[in-house]
């Protein structure tokens, strides 16, 4: 049953893998269930991974938001998920939007579904306030995030059928460079971050990296973070689980400050810091990430 069918009868696609304990892996934004294979794969054989692609991404990409609050649609789908594979108690792990999606499925549902939950590299709160500067892309949110909205209103004007080739040569160019420095952001050298870069100002290779074809789904994220008041700060104190909060201690897309305010005041929380890592831990400390899966999920 490799698709599911949501409560607005779509098809969302759950990648599974192994066998053992059932754990939901929520992927982040531009990303997909596929991304996680590498470094889920030596766990396989204790561990029972579900992995969705969210609506308008990987296999999922042809369905479509059907809410203005994408975390809410996101919500609605993991619940559905564990219906349908009748999951009555999981382990939960969500990178960035995935662990954004996570925190408001317990927000919403509760946690009696969940053993225990790992959050990969996510602020409780994504804006930047006077008292808040962990939001996303840390001091550089108060410039950055303009940009991304100049390029939201900008997608307005067009039908969300359009094929992306057919809209204006100006968007798609500032789409690719908008898109391609906020994935420079998830990276974590300097090397890396010129490379994504490079390959974003290349219209054919931007397009592997991010999928001109998925250009609407980007734009209804991007909106949701733009528009709602995503704040999970309230959250933590009720989570009543362990709590594992595993950031990357270079990471440029959430500073670790604001990551560790979730475990501070989650009643079971634990701080876990990759030394090594930007806001991509598995890709850039692969075996610690293995381990600590094992760790906190066993």
């Amino acid at each position: 049953m490799p698709y599911i069918t949501a409560r607005d009868g779509k098809p969302v696609y759950v990648r599974i893998l192994g066998r053992g304990k059932p754990c939901l892996i929520l992927h982040g934004f531009g990303m997909h269930s596929t991304h996680w294979l590498p470094f889920l794969w030596p766990l396989r054989k204790e561990f029972r991974f579900f992995m969705p692609d969210f609506r308008g991404f990987g296999k999922s990409a042809r369905t479509h938001h059907n809410q203005d609050c994408v975390l809410t649609n996101y919500a609605d789908d993991i619940a559905d998920i564990l219906d349908a594979f009748q999951l009555r108690r999981v382990n939960l792990a969500g990178i960035s939007m995935g662990a954004f999606a996570a925190l408001q499925y317990m927000k919403s549902y509760g946690t009696d579904r969940v053993e225990a939950y790992l959050n990969i590299d996510q602020s409780p709160f994504v804006k930047a306030t006077d008292d808040w500067e962990y939001g996303l892309f840390g001091q550089a949110g108060r410039h950055k995030l303009p940009l991304l909205e100049r390029l939201y209103q900008a997608a307005l004007n067009f039908n969300r059928d359009t094929p992306f080739e057919e809209l204006p040569e100006t968007f798609r160019s500032a789409f690719r460079q908008e898109l391609g420095d906020f994935i420079a952001y998830a990276l974590a050298r300097a090397q890396q971050k010129t490379w994504i870069k490079r390959i974003c100002d290349v219209p054919v290779l931007a397009n592997s990296v991010l999928p001109g074809s998925h250009w609407q789904a980007y734009m209804t994220c991007l909106g949701s973070y733009l528009r709602e008041d995503y704040d999970m700060r309230p959250l933590a104190r009720e989570l009543d689980i362990p709590v594992h909060v595993l950031a990357g201690m270079r990471s440029d897309m959430y500073p670790w400050q604001g990551q560790k305010y979730l475990s501070d005041h989650a009643p079971r929380g634990e701080f876990i810091p990759f030394a090594k890592s930007g806001h991509l831990p598995m890709f850039d400390q692969p075996r610690l990430f293995a381990q600590t899966v094992h760790r906190v999920f066993a």
